[in-house]
């Protein structure tokens, strides 16, 4: 049996924003912070995504340290 498809993230630095994008048939992922890799501690952002052009934006604003993201399958 193949592995599911997994979506994938662009990220891009707009207006000193990151902005996470990944394509709209991927909508039912929740996307995930962490701000450090060495723990377990992934929350849910509560940002709010938008579609554009076939693909969900989520708009984060950048701040001091790491931010790492993830989606999370329904």
């Amino acid at each position: 049996m193949p592995a599911p498809a997994r979506p994938p993230i662009a990220v891009q630095l707009i207006n000193g924003n990151a902005v996470l994008t990944s394509p709209a048939t991927f909508a039912g992922y929740g996307l995930e912070y962490n701000m450090d890799l060495n723990t377990t501690n992934w929350a849910t952002y509560a940002g709010t995504a938008t579609t554009n052009g076939g693909n969900l934006n989520v708009v984060v604003p950048t701040t001091a340290g790491n931010n790492f993201f993830r989606l999370r399958s329904p």
